[in-house]
């Protein structure tokens, strides 16, 4: 992980390029559940991008949602990145996506 200090001495950090690409299928998965219509969801997602960042649903709908699909609450971090909280599911769910 690289960081970049800026001159305010906010940190920011740059993650590798292709975490996203990576981890795509399970990615696209969790946008199927949240948008199942092609015709609205994302064209771009980036490392950086998070889950309010390719749906326009509200927290409360987005957890439940996710709930619905994996059958138990879901109480992950909607504010890290798509690839973070796919690696986080999948520690507590090993055999997901199947």
């Amino acid at each position: 992980m690289m960081h970049l200090t800026t001159m305010t001495d906010t940190q920011y950090d740059f993650y590798p390029d292709g975490k996203t690409h990576m981890y795509r299928r399970e990615i696209q998965l969790l946008i199927n559940v949240q948008q199942p219509d092609p015709e609205f969801q994302p064209i771009l997602i980036t490392d950086q991008s998070v889950i309010f960042d390719v749906v326009t649903s509200n927290e409360t709908v987005i957890r439940k949602r996710f709930a619905n699909y994996f059958e138990q609450p879901f109480h992950f971090n909607l504010l890290q990145p798509l690839w973070k909280l796919v690696e986080d599911i999948q520690r507590t769910q090993p055999d997901w996506p199947g």
